[in-house]
């Protein structure tokens, strides 16, 4: 064999081992774009799981302030109506003296 034939038997082997690294590396490139799209899709879908119950908490906790609140606000009325109650016999009384003073 001349050193012709081995330089371009050598050039041809380099050829094919950056053929088959190119193939190598793009194997490579795919795979992690596929695992980073897989892992990146699960991180959305937990994400939107977890946001999605902490709405439903905060829709439950508001409903029960709102509630409460209500509640609070309804017994309140309740005691100015009857203080309210309590009072018209004198307010009534209390005009038509004023009335009849005129």
């Amino acid at each position: 064999m001349s050193i012709l034939d081995s330089i371009k038997e050598a050039e041809q082997m380099a050829q094919k081992i950056k053929q088959d690294a190119t193939l190598q590396v793009r194997e490579l490139v795919l795979n992690t774009e596929q695992e980073a799209n897989s892992l990146s899709a699960q991180m959305i879908s937990d994400a939107q799981k977890k946001a999605d119950a902490y709405l439903i908490d905060a829709k439950i906790r508001a409903e029960e302030k709102t509630k409460g609140f209500l509640a609070q606000k309804s017994a309140q009325d309740k005691i100015t109506a009857a203080l309210a109650e309590e009072k018209s016999d004198a307010a009534v009384h209390y005009i038509v003296e004023r009335i009849d003073q005129l």
